[in-house]
């Protein structure tokens, strides 16, 4: 079992800053970012020239940071997989993958609530909550990249969410309440109930296919609304 799924989020948060502030630095003497294997290297000297006892496995001269880069594989998802999408230092929003529906693309459920990462990775009973009342479509990109890792697989949370479907909105003129159409491409009208659980409390302009760096806010500023309704 990975190790994130036993610590809270303080560690993430110090690393993430901490490799920050290397970076940083390194770009401001030489005037470019490092590669894996200059940061690897870095790190390792760090280790070795601290004088506490940083490991419990061994004598800090002994640490080799070993730096590799994974080549952009495609991730191939199984309905059930969840994806961690970060949200803020040391929390992350769960998202789970529902399958990949014809030109809509990957399709995936969405747990609108921030959460520590171990609180989600290698969970078997790890539950979504405040879902949103439809399937989003996301690129692959950042998941093949790692920006986004597959952190569970958690086949249950499927039938806690709706069934994906592309909505339009009557304000787009699309009918009275507006529509929506199937993964089978099947187009109806919605009513004023299934309009209001829909559009109801998500941010205008109404969406459902989002770019990486466009969902990322999206969901930021969701969580933040909520927040303040609350």
């Amino acid at each position: 079992m990975s190790v994130m799924s036993r610590i809270g989020d303080r560690c993430v948060v110090l690393a993430v800053q901490s490799i920050q502030e290397i970076v940083d630095a390194f770009e401001e003497e030489t005037s470019r970012k490092p590669t894996v294997a200059e940061l690897a290297e870095i790190l390792t000297w760090g280790a070795r020239g601290n004088s506490n006892d940083l490991i419990s496995d061994g004598p800090n001269r002994g640490v080799s940071f070993k730096g590799s880069c994974a080549s952009h594989k495609r991730v191939k998802l199984k309905a059930g997989d969840v994806v961690g999408v970060p949200h803020a230092l040391g929390r992350w929003v769960g998202v789970v993958f529902l399958g990949k529906f014809s030109k809509f693309g990957l399709g995936f459920g969405v747990s609108a609530r921030a959460e520590v990462l171990s609180t989600i990775a290698d969970n078997q009973d790890w539950q979504p909550q405040d879902n949103l009342p439809y399937a989003v479509f996301l690129d692959n990109e950042p998941i093949d990249e790692g920006r986004w890792p597959v952190v569970s697989h958690c086949p249950d949370p499927i039938a806690k969410f709706p069934e994906p479907t592309l909505y339009y909105s009557a304000e787009d003129g699309y009918g009275k309440y507006g529509k929506a159409e199937s993964m089978t491409h099947e187009v109806r009208d919605l009513t004023e109930r299934e309009a209001e659980s829909v559009f109801g409390s998500e941010p205008k302009p109404f969406r459902q296919v989002f770019s990486e760096r466009a969902f990322e806010e999206f969901i930021r500023k969701r969580i933040q609304a909520a927040g303040d309704r609350n």
